[in-house]
């Protein structure tokens, strides 16, 4: 692996996937009785009329999100180096498919999160590519 130049592209990415590793635990649901982290929605899945595997889907595309997310900043602060590509891309694309599912399923309850969540995500998926045709 090559070592890598501070280019804006490089580092907005990784300010995009430091901010994601965080996104889960936010309030992405919401009701009269409060606000909800979407990493407990199969805790609360009776308040919000989702199903059991339905929920346990959103958890798990979230946990591989941040599971190939981590990877990269740790080749990106503690190594010098650029990351796979794979794994951003990997790491986008589950956090927007995983924040589009929320946005379908739950429209009446959502925060404003899982719109920033997905807006992140395509931002990252655009910033790997433009990374990739840099190198």
């Amino acid at each position: 692996m090559r070592k890598y130049k501070f280019t804006p592209f490089v580092v907005t990415s990784m300010i995009i996937m430091g901010i994601s590793l965080f996104l889960p635990f936010l309030p992405w649901l919401s009701n009269k009785n409060g606000s909800y982290s979407i990493m407990f929605i199969g805790t609360y899945n009776h308040k919000f009329d989702i199903g059991l595997g339905l929920s346990v889907l959103f958890v798990l595309l979230l946990w591989l999100s941040q599971a190939s997310g981590i990877p990269s900043l740790i080749l990106y602060f503690i190594r010098k180096q650029y990351a796979p590509i794979i794994l951003p891309l990997i790491s986008s694309a589950l956090m927007l498919i995983s924040s589009l599912g929320i946005i379908v399923t739950q429209t009446p309850h959502i925060t404003i999160i899982p719109f920033v969540s997905a807006l992140l995500a395509i931002a990252n998926l655009i910033l790997a590519v433009a990374i990739k045709k840099k190198r």
